[in-house]
């Protein structure tokens, strides 16, 4: 006989907050499943509770449909069904079996509602078992919601948000416990959330009401300049072209100047981060002034010299150099080592590293795409209006 699989979604956690269908299906099964580690509320309604790690459930449930005795086995997990669930491993994994999804009431609508928001546009991220960052999810999204594990916890995202500077610009909410008696609502700004200490289960609601539109073209009078060199706007429009940044790219700008090609990586990489490395202290500071400017708080700024610089970071999946200090064999070799199919854009007005990009292209069999970009702009002569030629610029697309 074939095994039936009813996976529930028994709520926050609560006895009081599981739907009548799924109370019935878990009292009615003849064995229950689940990660939960207080399972005091299914154990009132079934007996026979068998608390498990994932991969002994998938096991189990694998044995079982082996076996063919026909036994209706219930997987309780937390939440709803439909939202970073078992629900979807499990189907996933046995799509040969007869399984029967039974929503239940989310940890958002749940917390939400608790706080008296909505959430139409809210941008939910889980955190479990992945070490990511919450800031780029802020940084774009007016409404995020976090599940968070033992890594990614309520104090560490404060603690981020607080690095990248959004500690007093956006709010914060902590939801401990749901649903038991021992719940916790909490809210601040994250400066004042972190060095606290949260319950292990924990979520986290982040209201940014600052979001830049990261869908604009930057202009070069939106950047304060100083006395470092800017890639001009219609050469920065091509590169960020030619890179093809994904969100949830990491991305470095390798001397990055005042920051004008890093804050438009940033918006593209709208769920990942970018790494701004410059050596020159003023540029180092323009590029904190222009990213707070313009709300690209998922920049990091790296202040120092590639390649050395590079060092400790996470591996690139795209790479733009806009200056090499004459190091640009030993740059592009530490961003290949670290991510061997990483894109490399690099830029330049002179032969000599035109002819160096290219021999790099042979000894490491790269692949290259070579533009020549002749930019001249309309100037006031007297009477007249004149185009003045700027520098012809080389842009170099490197990779395997």
């Amino acid at each position: 006989m074939k095994t039936v699989i009813n996976v529930c979604g028994v709520g926050p956690g609560s006895e009081d907050l599981m739907t009548a269908d799924v109370r019935k299906v878990i009292e009615n099964a003849d064995i229950v499943l689940t990660s939960l580690k207080d399972s005091e509320a299914l154990k009132a309604l079934n007996a026979n509770i068998r608390c498990l790690t994932v991969t002994e459930m998938l096991a189990f449930i694998s044995d079982e449909i082996g076996a063919e005795n026909g036994r209706k086995l219930a997987v309780a997990a937390s939440g709803d069904t439909g939202f970073h669930s078992i629900a979807s491993t499990i189907v996933g994994r046995f799509p040969e079996a007869e399984i029967c999804l039974h929503p239940g009431i989310g940890t958002i609508s749940y917390f939400m509602a608790k706080i008296g928001k909505n959430y139409e546009d809210l941008r939910a991220v889980s955190f479990h078992g992945i070490n990511g960052s919450a800031v780029p999810f802020v940084t774009y999204n007016e409404k995020v919601f976090c599940l968070t594990d033992n890594k990614v916890t309520p104090a560490t995202i404060a603690e981020e948000l607080v690095r990248a500077g959004l500690g007093d610009r956006v709010k914060m909410y902590v939801g401990e416990d749901l649903s038991s008696s021992n719940e916790k609502i909490s809210c601040g700004t994250p400066a004042e959330m972190k060095g606290k200490e949260y319950s292990k289960l924990s979520v986290v609601y982040v209201e940014n009401p600052w979001v830049p539109d990261r869908y604009r073209t930057l202009k070069d009078d939106d950047f304060i300049r100083g006395g470092v060199p800017m890639t001009k706007e219609e050469v920065r429009t091509l590169v960020i072209s030619k890179l093809d940044v994904r969100p949830g790219d990491t991305v470095y700008d390798v001397g990055a100047g005042t920051g004008s090609v890093t804050a438009g990586l940033a918006y593209r990489a709208c769920e990942g981060e970018v790494y701004a490395i410059e050596v020159d202290p003023e540029g180092v500071e323009l590029i904190r002034v222009n990213m707070k400017k313009l709300g690209a708080f998922n920049i990091k700024v790296i202040e120092g010299k590639a390649p050395e610089a590079l060092n400790g970071l996470p591996a690139p999946d795209r790479v733009f150099i806009g200056g090499s200090k004459g190091n640009l064999r030993e740059i592009v070799n530490c961003c290949l080592e670290k991510n061997p199919e990483a894109v490399t854009v690099l830029t330049t007005v002179t032969l000599d590293t035109l002819a160096e990009a290219l021999k790099l292209t042979d000894e490491l069999s790269l692949s290259s795409d070579i533009v020549c970009i002749n930019v001249s702009r309309a100037r006031k002569m007297g009477g007249y209006d004149l185009m003045k030629a700027e520098n012809p610029v080389y842009i170099i697309t490197l990779k395997k």
